[in-house]
């Protein structure tokens, strides 16, 4: 893996990210109740381990309860994830005597492992079976978070069940499509996997010939963990010419 290459793709989203900041915490403030310090940063997750030639991007739609103390902390959801993927999920109680969200509901996280895991699997080595993805350790799972870039649709922060009022915001406002558009730009990656927005993603960005498209549930989708493999396969099956 080249990380200078990652390394600096990750400055062009920063810089994105940078340039962009002002005009949508201030599109967002103007439509949520909820005020935004900042905007979240996304990107390569792990610059020593992602494959940028084989890129694998998940997009989400948005990180619940980021919290203005992260923000002014400088936490963002790149640097995050990426150090819970090298260390495994954060054990610690939090302040208020709870495990972390994450490590007290892990299993979106195991599933976009797995997912990520076979995307590879099937890149590189062009083996279709899915035994060993099945098979795999929880601790290895969240460590193949580290070979993927990661956004959501909504670069600043959700709740715990997803609301209308995005949709309101991004069906008029130019701003989170040009983000997401560069953002592709920058990553060129070689498969997007959605999770569970991909109706959102097309209301916004065309899908261009050059990249494989998985549309797929959102990960906590109660969907038996096999079936969510074998609708992988299904999909890249279809798109052989393009592996």
């Amino acid at each position: 893996m080249n990380s200078q290459v990652n390394k600096r793709l990750n400055s062009r989203l920063e810089e994105l990210y940078a340039n962009n900041n002002d005009a949508f915490v201030k599109l967002h403030n103007d439509y949520y109740d909820d005020k935004l310090p900042r905007i979240n940063e996304f990107g390569i997750i792990d610059e020593n381990v992602y494959d940028a030639e084989n890129g694998i991007l998940i997009i989400g739609k948005e990180t619940n309860w980021w919290d203005d103390v992260d923000f002014h902390e400088n936490i963002l959801f790149r640097t995050w994830i990426r150090d819970i993927s090298r260390t495994g999920l954060p054990q610690e109680l939090q302040a208020n005597g709870k495990k972390h969200h994450i490590t007290r509901h892990p299993q979106m996280w195991y599933n976009i492992g797995r997912w990520i895991s076979y995307c590879d699997q099937i890149i590189k080595n062009q083996n279709w079976a899915f035994d060993d993805i099945l098979a795999k350790p929880h601790c290895d799972l969240i460590k193949e978070i580290g070979k993927c870039a990661f956004t959501n649709v909504n670069k600043g922060r959700g709740y715990e069940t997803s609301r209308d009022m995005f949709w309101e915001l991004v069906q008029h406002n130019e701003l989170p499509k040009h983000i997401i558009e560069q953002e592709i730009n920058v990553i060129q990656p070689r498969i997007v996997i959605f999770c569970g927005v991909a109706c959102l993603f097309d209301a916004l960005v065309q899908r261009d010939k050059a990249r494989v498209y998985l549309d797929l549930p959102h990960p906590a989708a109660r969907k038996k963990t096999q079936l969510f493999l074998e609708e992988i396969k299904n999909q890249l099956n279809a798109h052989k010419h393009h592996l």
